[in-house]
């Protein structure tokens, strides 16, 4: 099961989309997680990210893994990010702890090191620390206390609500679950808090979130349902905590901050698990429009995620619904 339609030119429509929505935003909502026991990396996220591409495309920009060490994700102003300059540190041994340390360090305000290869070079008029208080990373790793970090500009239009100054990037380590929990600049306090609260207890259960979601009855007393709903694994875990911080409208706002667009809280997500040692992955449900009658990314997420824990093979895992 696989629907895939692009749109063209949107690297310079996403260009000018931070500066279109004025006002307090609850935006992207991410996390990037780690399983050791299933040897398993993964990463998770729901935004509004209208005109800037396919969720497949975004994918691409901002989330890559390192085989047999963990996953980075870079985002806001994802353009020109330091994400594969984190992966080679990865690669070569660095904890998250210590890249997000040298991110810090390179682009200090008082002695920044413009030749260092993690230094945020001018884009969109800032360089530095300037730029990387727009930025977003995310970094697990198997075996490795998790580390992000998010800015905290308060530029109109991409900056930090005053509500949510003190949400920062969480990291979050719980028995075989590591995980990198945070928003980009505009995320308000709901998402990243249900994704955190989802990801440490993980009480809310999959049949009745699906349910829910869906409009659906399961029976949860069927030996069967519950085999093929109630994994335990990083995949539902990285569902869960999505659907959680994306609940009751939470989300996005600049889906609905212009004239004739319904309410819905994001209109790209995806789910991704792989595999530590790379391979095709266990996992990549995605889903984007730009069509606002289309609904919310969420729910059409929990769909393919439900047709794939549904089929009795791998085949719909990896599924893009892309309008």
């Amino acid at each position: 099961m696989k629907w895939a339609r692009t749109c063209a030119g949107f690297v310079a429509a996403a260009v000018a989309v931070p500066m279109l929505f004025a006002g307090p935003a609850s935006a992207t909502g991410s996390i990037a997680g780690t399983d050791s026991q299933a040897d398993q990396v993964g990463s998770a996220l729901a935004t509004c990210a209208a005109f800037a591409g396919s969720a497949s495309a975004i994918q691409s920009d901002v989330y890559a893994f390192v085989p047999g060490k963990g996953v980075v994700l870079g985002q806001s102003f994802y353009f020109q990010n330091r994400r594969n300059e984190m992966v080679s540190y990865l690669a070569s041994g660095w904890s998250p702890s210590q890249i997000i340390r040298e991110l810090k360090r390179v682009n200090s305000i008082t002695s920044p090191d413009r030749n260092a290869p993690l230094y945020e070079d001018l884009f969109a008029g800032a360089e530095g620390n300037a730029l990387l208080q727009r930025r977003q990373y995310l970094i697990a790793a198997i075996g490795e206390t998790p580390n992000g970090f998010t800015g905290n500009s308060d530029e109109p239009g991409i900056g930090t609500p005053e509500f949510r100054k003190n949400v920062r990037a969480t990291d979050l380590t719980f028995g075989r679950w590591r995980a990198a929990i945070g928003g980009n600049t505009l995320t308000g306090n709901a998402v990243v808090k249900g994704m955190k609260n989802q990801w440490i207890t993980n009480v809310n259960d999959p049949i009745v979130v699906l349910e829910t979601l869906l409009g659906i009855q399961l029976d949860e007393n069927d030996p069967v349902v519950r085999a093929k709903f109630r994994k335990r694994d990083l995949a539902e875990r990285l569902f869960l905590s999505l659907a959680a911080g994306f609940r009751n409208g939470e989300g996005d706002s600049r889906c609905t901050s212009l004239p004739g667009l319904q309410s819905k809280s994001s209109n790209l997500a995806w789910v991704r698990v792989d595999g530590s040692n790379g391979g095709t992955p266990v996992m990549n449900l995605r889903y984007s429009s730009n069509n606002p009658d289309h609904g919310d990314a969420v729910k059409t997420l929990a769909f393919l995620y439900f047709s794939c824990r549904n089929s009795p093979t791998t085949a719909n895992c990896n599924a893009a619904v892309e309008l």
